[in-house]
């Protein structure tokens, strides 16, 4: 029994001591992987205006150090039921807030700002009112088809009272303005 017990406590020293071997054989840091591209994507300062409804921007910082250019496709919120991609464009003659065809580009190497007056991400159809210093999560699907999620903290602002273009957009589920 004392031999078998022995045996027993080098084989798993062996198995210990080749499974440390094997690990440090992982791969090299010379090539980066596509999949780390949502890794490379950060949003810091991000915020959430506080509104009674229906709807709301949410705005931050996006920064994309993966190399290549990634594209926002699409987002979710825990505030709303439905999430869009808008932009601020020139509509008539007229500065409007409209979905934004084929999403937001984040290119390579940069810091792209979602604001009010520009590109930003419009909750629609909220559940609740969103009130200030409350926290909202936010999850963007890039087109690489990871997700980053964050959190935006609800502040007051008058800044994103635009008008709404909705030519191209059913909404007809929406009440009220912004």
């Amino acid at each position: 029994m004392k031999g078998l017990r022995k045996h027993a406590s080098l084989l798993v020293a062996g198995l210990l001591i080749a499974g440390g071997a094997l690990a440090g054989c992982g791969s090299s840091s010379d090539s980066a992987s596509d999949s780390d591209s949502a890794a490379s994507v950060i949003v810091t300062d991000a915020w959430i205006r506080a509104s009674d409804g229906p709807m709301t921007g949410i705005f931050g910082d996006i920064t994309n150090s993966s190399g290549a250019d990634v594209t926002i496709v699409s987002a979710t919120n825990s505030a709303s039921s439905m999430t869009e991609l808008h932009e601020m464009a020139m509509v008539d003659g007229e500065m409007v807030m409209q979905e934004k065809a084929g999403g937001v580009v984040l290119p390579a190497d940069s810091t792209t700002v979602l604001e009010p007056g520009g590109d930003h991400i419009m909750a629609m159809g909220m559940t609740a009112p969103v009130t200030p210093g409350e926290e909202v999560e936010v999850s963007l699907t890039l087109s690489t088809g990871e997700t980053v999620t964050f959190m935006a903290v609800a502040k007051e602002s008058a800044a994103g009272d635009e008008e709404y273009h909705e030519s191209d957009m059913d909404h007809s589920d929406m009440d009220g303005d912004m």
